[in-house]
């Protein structure tokens, strides 16, 4: 539901935002068939729609750090990319503290000043254009450079083995002597599972190999990159989940044949516990929509009675099912203790 007034806010204020620019302009007597740049225009959508989240923290964290933030004078250069997004959101942010939150909207009300939208920011926010964009660099290393004195950079003892798009939650996998990782990931628009074979020099892939396409079919509706959920078995038994209509779903896959093997449903009855091998562990956030919303951690605990017909050993628990999202799905071995905040669960 967060998700749905996100969107739905999202897609208001560009109504307002287009509405409004085709008033300005029209009212000038200059033509209505032009709009600000996207980063602007998204950025702005965000700006107003939701608030500056943990995920959007991370990613700008990530960009700064990793050097590949790009300045407004190159943001041409991920057009149309969730980076995109956010860094146009986080340059509103940082414009609303220096400069005023009002100044945010003369930018439209100025737009029709000048066909350069880099001339309408210097005559919003009375600077220079590179001055600005100076200014808005500066804040953000301000902000994260100090992480770095406690924080070992990652390209220091490690290999980076892809080369593009975001990519989420690997998880490894041997089979004889081969070395595989499969992670979520959106390279073309849709998010989906890949796998990559790794080299003994661990050579960066280009072009990974598209395990399950998402985002396509009713099965695969959606995944949630940020909060994803995915493990694999010694036996090469991948899980993972989605979201399918109202709720989540839970998929099992195995990667030497073509297909999903299954699918499991949370209905009205909870799946939970308990004795025989592979066990297999859910973390999962429950939502309930009242007036005043509250989330409750649930903490599911099953076993494969047969993983090639995968059955299941269940103690049913009645919980209600909407707005109920899977934040971690992993495989337990015998006598593993799993800690959820201040519960812990151990496994004889």
């Amino acid at each position: 539901m967060k998700d749905f007034r996100h969107v739905i806010r999202h897609e208001i204020v560009h109504v307002f935002m287009t509405n409004k620019v085709y008033r300005i302009l029209k009212d000038h007597r200059i033509p209505t068939n032009k709009m600000p740049p996207l980063w602007f225009v998204e950025g702005l959508a965000e700006f107003y729609s939701t608030e500056w989240d943990a995920q959007a923290e991370m990613l700008m964290r990530d960009a700064v750090l990793n050097n590949y933030f790009v300045n407004l004078d190159n943001i041409f250069s991920i057009y149309g990319s969730f980076l995109m997004y956010k860094e146009g959101q986080n340059f509103l942010e940082f414009a609303a503290e220096k400069y005023g939150e009002e100044r945010i909207g003369m930018l439209i009300d100025n737009f029709w000043m000048y066909s350069n939208f880099n001339q309408v920011i210097e005559t919003t926010f009375k600077e220079s254009f590179e001055q600005i964009d100076a200014e808005w660099n500066y804040w953000l290393r301000k902000k994260y450079y100090p992480l770095m004195k406690s924080s070992y950079p990652t390209e220091f003892g490690s290999h980076k083995v892809t080369k593009r798009g975001f990519n989420f939650t690997p998880v490894y996998f041997k089979l004889q002597n081969r070395h595989y990782l499969y992670y979520l990931a959106n390279l073309d628009g849709y998010s989906s599972i890949y796998r990559i074979e790794l080299s003994p020099e661990y050579i960066q892939i280009d072009s990974p190999e598209l395990i399950l396409r998402g985002e396509q079919t009713e099965e695969l509706e959606s995944f949630h990159l940020f909060q994803s959920a995915i493990d694999i078995s010694d036996d090469g038994l991948l899980v993972f989940n989605n979201k399918k209509g109202g709720t989540d779903v839970i998929h099992f896959f195995r990667f030497m044949k073509t297909g999903l093997l299954k699918l499991f449903r949370m209905m009205s009855y909870f799946l939970l516990r308990h004795q025989n091998f592979p066990m297999m562990a859910a973390e999962l956030f429950l939502v309930q929509l009242t007036e005043k919303v509250s989330v409750t951690f649930i903490f599911m605990i099953f076993s494969l009675i047969n993983s090639s017909e995968l059955q299941m050993i269940i103690t049913m628990i009645r919980i209600p099912v909407s707005g109920l999202m899977i934040n971690r799905l992993f495989f337990l071995q015998t006598g593993q203790e799993v800690n959820l905040k201040e519960n812990k669960i151990y496994f004889q």
